[in-house]
This record gives C-alpha cells, sequence and structure tokens, in this order.
C-alpha cells in the first residue's frame, strides 16, 4: 500500500481535509520532506478560489468608486440646483424692487399735475406688469385684466398704484 499523506486542504474556500497517496502532491523544496501541503486537484481548486476572490474584491472596489463617484456627481448637480434657485431668487427680489420703485414713483405722482399723475401712474403700471411677468407671479391677460378693472373703479382713470 502507498503512503498516504493529509491534505489540509481550505476551510475558507470548502476544500475538506483528507487522506491521499504522497504522489498526489505537488514538490515544494521549501518543505522539510519536500512535498506540499494540498493535493493536485485541491491546489488547483485553491488557486482559482483565490483567483475569483481577488477578482471580486476588484470589482467590489470599482463598484465602491462608481458609487463615490455617482454621490460626487449627485452633490454637484444639487449645488448646482441651488445656485439656479438663488439666481432666480434674486431676478425675483430685482423684480420686486422695481415694482416698489415703481410704487414710489406713482407715490410722488400723485402731488403733481393730472396728466402727470397719469403718464407717470402708466409707466408705474406697465412696470409693475413686466416685472409681475418677467418673474412668472402673472401672466400678461391677468395684468390686463386687473389693470381694466381698476380703471372701471376709479371712474375712467388710471389708477396710480
Amino acid at each position: 500500500m502507498a503512503d498516504m499523506r493529509t491534505c489540509i486542504g481550505s476551510a475558507k474556500f470548502g476544500i475538506e481535509a483528507h487522506e491521499a497517496p504522497v504522489e498526489d502532491f505537488p514538490v515544494q523544496a521549501s518543505q522539510k520532506d519536500g512535498r506540499g501541503r494540498i493535493c493536485r486537484p485541491h491546489w488547483t481548486q485553491y488557486t482559482r478560489a483565490l483567483r475569483t476572490a481577488a477578482n471580486d474584491g476588484t470589482a467590489a472596489k470599482a463598484t465602491r468608486e462608481a458609487t463615490v463617484q455617482s454621490k460626487a456627481a449627485a452633490s454637484v448637480a444639487t449645488k448646482r440646483a441651488a445656485r439656479v434657485a438663488k439666481g432666480a431668487a434674486l431676478q425675483s427680489e430685482t423684480a420686486l424692487q422695481a415694482d416698489a420703485a415703481g410704487r414710489t414713483a406713482a407715490n410722488h405722482a400723485r402731488t403733481k399735475s393730472d396728466a402727470d399723475v397719469q403718464s407717470k401712474a402708466a409707466a408705474s403700471v406697465a412696470t409693475k406688469r413686466a416685472a409681475r411677468v418677467a418673474v412668472g407671479v402673472e401672466s400678461d391677460a391677468e395684468v390686463q385684466r386687473k389693470l381694466l378693472a381698476k380703471v372701471r373703479t376709479n371712474g375712467g382713470s388710471i389708477p396710480a398704484a
């Protein structure tokens, strides 16, 4: 009967330890008896499992990097959206300031002659209308409808504010 030797296997990769003939073990000069500790068929299975694990680790690393990159891209998109919203708010604030300036001009116009009052009021209304339409608060038709309603209630004269 041939000499038997214990193949240590690998618990990590599911290779059971077993007895095998000494001839099934590869030559390995660094070992005391000159033979490897795992039989040839299991050595092949073990190295394949190691290579697969290394490749899976590489894939997992690539997946982690892709996740980090996508989070960074989402952060940039969120920041960009915030800048756009801030710009819209500034435009809205500018339009409101123009509206306030129009009201101030209309208030000053009340103290002058009727002709002056009507022309400045018309300019104020036009400024307010342009500001509201530019910001998107009201449509052109809504502004015109409101203006006509004010003219009717003021007895046919253009309202000051």
